[in-house]
């Protein structure tokens, strides 16, 4: 990101950062400006909806989840935006927006949820996870995986309908995203195989 690389060129010219500092910064701030983008896609989003605050917890779900379980990236951070976007935008108008029962959710979130414990976490080309960081980052999900899932359940007994649906929704993107993940990543070491 073009940002990203005038940032870190002046922390560098301005000696705020040394030369050995500066793909680390640039890394970082390209993390940041990829996280604020994706809050603002999903603050427009759900405010088309008229719904903000569960645009912004559907959010941080999948973001929470995500980071840990892995799966489908985008080769570029645009294709990433827009392919975010479409995702958020989906899970308004197909589990938000219905008013499907609770019921709907527990089984959709009972099947994604089983789904994404067992695959996870899925590596992808740019980065194939060694034994270690596959034990790690399996840990991680799984706690992330454990308390998404309390408050599931909390929702489905409080009959929470709108917090059943953005669980649901974190949970189908995510195990989605895990499921086209392995498939790429599958292609990819065929690939990798032949040559």
């Amino acid at each position: 990101m073009r940002l990203a690389e005038n940032l870190t060129d002046r922390f560098l010219k301005d000696g705020v950062i040394s030369s050995e500092d500066v793909e680390i910064v640039r890394y970082g701030l390209e993390n940041i400006a990829g996280s604020l983008s994706g809050i603002i896609v999903t603050l427009i989003v759900s405010a088309c909806f008229g719904r903000i605050f569960n645009g912004l917890i559907l959010w941080g779900l999948i973001l929470l989840l995500r980071r840990n379980a892995g799966g489908y990236h985008a080769d570029t951070r645009n294709k990433c935006l827009l392919i975010s976007s479409g995702m958020i935008l989906l899970a308004f108008i197909c589990m938000i927006l219905p008013g499907w029962s609770v019921l709907v959710y527990m089984t959709i979130t009972i099947f994604f949820l089983g789904l994404i414990f067992l695959m996870e976490p899925i590596g992808n080309p740019n980065k194939l996870l060694d034994e270690t960081e596959y034990r790690v980052y399996r840990k991680r999900t799984r706690i992330v995986l454990s308390s998404e899932g309390i408050l599931a359940v909390l929702s489905w007994a409080c009959s929470w309908r709108i917090l059943s649906a953005i669980t649901a929704s974190c949970f189908c993107v995510v195990g989605i995203a895990l499921i086209v993940g392995k498939i790429k990543l599958g292609i990819y070491m065929k690939k990798q195989c032949r040559t």
